[in-house]
């Protein structure tokens, strides 16, 4: 999963302060912390390359920095990490042509970053349209969204194989792949360029969030409400019932008042109740609704938890979720490491401590690893690390979390990746066979 960003612009001095004000002392030591690396210069990267926000998709991940740069590490075989080339890196690279980038988001072969004047940008696969830019052609370096005359956005979120951003009139457009309503359009037609959401009369999203494994997307109004469009094969939409996808926003049922939904995975939702619990719904064939059982629900159900969680995301068959004050859980699918507990199989149908999480604050489960951003503005991954998603300057697996390198490191580490390119899978492919193999209705080439 990341999958949107809601970002409030913070005067970069005072954001360095309070960055500079978390200790590394203060916090529980890294189980396995991997070098650091250092800049292009030979000097560390500096509190200037602070990551704001990490997302992880599939087989890659992306961040952004508190210098306004945006960069990618991992899987690259579709461009998706926006360096002009597609050669997978084990430690950030800068993706070049993003001016002032506030957040970065991911899918499944595809990102988009939003900048500080209200524009997208995304690069990689686009045999959807998910690149926005009114093309199907693909892009190894970022290409600008074409959004409306006078829209200017305030956040974006990235499915699988579509895109979503919410502009500054709480209009929320919707581009890329639509063969299960996703858009939210009233149609089933894809669209290579933004497209309004039919939002319910009345209704004002506050954030809309969509996920790296995700053919829906779901927001949030002003009142707690929470809004779902899209495929509904597993109840993800929270409805109260499985089956035909829905073209337009449809209320989630249940009655709980949210502050945030979560970025959707394959076949699940996740959200924060105003009251701090976390709820999930939809598929549960991992228990990645951590409610203690593998039973599927179609209405909101509570995470098995009485701690407080500040914020909640999914990936495609597992979540994660921070808390105000005991570290970051995870529970669902644990194959490769994801759940970041020290477990490399099977599967945990109710939140487990992630190792050594304290200060984790930002989380975004992908589609096999995840990923945090700690207090400090430091990030660290877990899970499969074949291709290098997980920064550390390797291609191996880590079942606790791991130190992503400073954005910028050497070069020389960047080639760690190579090893990992024969196990590289092709993004949309492997989501679409994966859809499938899950009794969505979906026909793959």
């Amino acid at each position: 999963m990341m999958k949107q960003w809601t970002v409030r612009v913070i005067p970069a001095l005072a954001l360095a302060a309070a960055l500079g004000a978390c200790s590394d002392s203060a916090l529980a030591p890294e189980p396995r912390d991997a070098a650091a690396g250092v800049d292009a210069n030979g000097a560390g990267s500096g509190l200037a390359r602070a990551f704001l926000s990490v997302s992880a998709g599939l087989g890659f991940t992306c961040g952004t920095t508190l210098d306004g740069a945006a960069y990618c590490w991992g899987e690259n075989g579709s461009g998706q990490l926006g360096t002009g080339d597609f050669d997978a890196r084990a430690v950030p690279a800068r993706v070049a042509g993003v001016p002032a980038a506030l957040a970065a988001s991911t899918g499944a072969a595809h990102a988009c970053a939003l900048t500080a004047a209200g524009e997208v940008y995304c690069w990689g696969d686009n045999s959807a349209g998910q690149l926005g830019d009114g093309t199907t052609s693909g892009s190894a370096s970022p290409v600008r969204v074409r959004r409306p005359a006078g829209v200017r956005f305030v956040s974006v979120t990235t499915g699988a194989v579509h895109g979503c951003g919410l502009a500054t009139d709480r209009a929320t457009y919707c581009w890329g792949d639509n063969s299960a309503g996703q858009l939210g359009d009233g149609t089933l037609n894809g669209s290579s360029v933004p497209v309004r959401v039919q939002a319910p009369a009345g209704a004002v999203f506050r954030s809309v969030r969509s996920g790296d494994g995700a053919a829906h997307t779901c927001a949030v109004g002003a009142a707690g409400a929470a809004w779902c469009w899209g495929d509904n094969s597993y109840g993800q939409l929270g409805t109260g019932a499985a089956g035909a996808p829905s073209t337009v926003p449809v209320r989630v049922a249940g009655g709980v008042r949210f502050t945030a939904v979560a970025g959707s995975g394959l076949g699940h939702t996740c959200a924060v109740s105003t009251a701090a619990q976390a709820y999930c719904w939809g598929d549960n064939s991992n228990g990645q609704l951590g409610d203690g059982t593998t039973v599927p629900r179609p209405l909101p159900t509570a995470v098995l938890s009485t701690r407080r969680y500040a914020s909640v995301e999914t990936g495609w068959f597992h979540s994660c979720g921070s808390t105000f004050l005991s570290g970051a859980y995870c529970w669902g699918d644990a194959n490769g490491g994801k759940l970041g507990n020290g477990t490399a199989s099977g599967f945990t149908a109710a939140p487990v401590a992630v190792t050594a999480s304290q200060g984790f604050g930002q989380m975004d489960p992908g589609a096999d690893h995840s990923c945090a951003r700690r207090v400090d503005g430091a990030a660290y991954c877990w899970g499969q690390g074949f291709s290098g998603q997980l920064g550390d300057g390797q291609s191996t697996n880590s079942a606790v979390p791991v130190r992503v390198a400073n954005p910028g490191s050497t070069p020389a580490a960047s080639r760690a990746a190579g090893a990992g390119r024969a196990q590289a899978r092709d993004g949309v492919a492997e989501w679409c066979r994966a859809r499938a193999a899950r009794g969505a209705a979906v026909i793959c080439a």
